[in-house]
């Protein structure tokens, strides 16, 4: 009797062991993925970071081409504004080219005609 109870305490000594083993196991692949979770969060955390600092980068690139856009259309408001006034300038010249040959054809024709009033007045 007392043998069948050492048996008995053995074999139950050994279940207590498997099941220390298991849940040592268990413990072991919880520990594992804890690691492994704590990884990831640290990852993503990483990649949240890195995110938020090319957000930041681009809002400072937006910044800067909005200001360089304003110094463009400011530049580009003077030179529309020269090139109107070359446009009037030009205007005027060729109003002023047209008045120039018209007063040369004139010119010409008086110059024709008082030759001819010359040659007339030669021949009496």
């Amino acid at each position: 009797a007392a043998q069948d109870e050492v048996t008995a305490l053995k074999r139950e000594a050994q279940r207590a062991e498997q099941q220390l083993k298991v849940s040592a196991e268990q413990q072991v692949a919880a520990d594992k993925a804890q690691a492994a979770l704590q990884k990831a969060k640290d990852a993503a955390l990483s990649e949240k970071s890195a995110v938020v600092e090319e957000l930041k980068e681009s809002g400072r690139q937006v910044q800067e081409l909005q200001k360089a856009m304003a110094v463009l259309s400011q530049e580009n408001t003077t030179v529309e504004g020269k090139l109107n006034k070359e446009r009037e300038r030009g205007a005027k010249a060729k109003e002023t080219v047209k008045q120039l040959q018209a007063e040369r054809v004139q010119l010409q024709a008086d110059l024709t005609a008082s030759a001819e009033d010359s040659r007339a007045a030669q021949e009496e």
